[in-house]
């Protein structure tokens, strides 16, 4: 989820986000404080080995990840996600990012959740087919695992139960419908640590959930789960990172 500015306690832009993978990943998370001469510092949590994936820069430019799945990914060459999204922490803005984007040929599908400090926020969706930036409803735009855009929806892939996509952003919707007009963390830190999935949660109360339990029945390859949540403050450049299951750790700050 991204929050403008228009719609914070603080007026400071947030982009905030649960990354879901394998649970035995997150002894493999890193955090990356890049300091450089002539291109903006950054802050990044990724996995190790992989360049980039979430994170602020020095100019206040939010980037978050959820992976989409198009029927027609790896079919050309074009640029890989994770280089996309170290690429964005090259940018001075939103529209910068999304002008980027639009200029470029994708080999796979992903969507880059995004906020600047002037509080500009878009959900912006890429792939083979092309790019779309998904306008914010009254402030604010969320997003999970599948395509938005009614021009990128025909290459959607099948979902599977493993990835509760659209259980979770109807979820997400309803935490949202409720927030007053001006929210402070403590809404995106309920947002990502509800375990209840709502109405379609089932008999477990975990199907749909936000922040994801793992399935001690599934196999270990399958045993998906909320690797760590985190809450950028762009106009801060500073993120507070749950390094664990969000409802079970507290966040803990970390700046640029």
């Amino acid at each position: 989820v991204a929050v403008s500015g228009s719609r914070c306690a603080d007026g400071h832009t947030r982009v905030a986000q649960n990354w879901d993978w394998l649970g035995y990943q997150r002894q493999n998370v890193v955090l990356l404080r890049v300091t450089r001469d002539g291109w903006p510092d950054y802050v990044t949590l990724t996995e190790a080995g992989i360049i980039a994936k979430i994170g602020v820069n020095e100019h206040g430019v939010g980037v978050g990840l959820n992976i989409l799945r198009a029927t027609n990914d790896r079919e050309v060459l074009g640029m890989p996600v994770h280089i996309f999204q170290r690429l964005a922490l090259d940018s001075s803005d939103v529209a910068s990012v999304i002008a980027m984007a639009k200029a470029l040929r994708f080999g796979a599908s992903s969507n880059t959740i995004l906020g600047d400090p002037s509080g500009h926020v878009t959900s912006l969706e890429y792939g083979p087919s092309g790019t779309a930036a998904l306008k914010p409803d009254f402030g604010v735009v969320a997003h999970t695992n599948h395509f938005c855009d009614p021009d990128l929806k025909p290459w959607q892939a099948p979902l599977t139960q493993m990835l509760t996509s659209e259980p979770r952003l109807a979820c997400a919707d309803r935490h949202i419908a409720k927030w007053p007009d001006l929210i402070v963390d403590s809404h995106l830190m309920a947002l990502l640590r509800d375990e209840t999935g709502g109405p379609s949660a089932g008999a477990d109360g975990k199907f749909g959930a936000i922040c994801r339990h793992p399935d001690p029945a599934a196999p270990p390859e399958l045993r998906v789960e909320s690797v760590f949540g985190v809450i950028i403050d762009c106009n801060a450049r500073r993120m507070r990172v749950a390094a664990g299951l969000p409802s079970r750790v507290e966040f803990e700050v970390v700046g640029l």
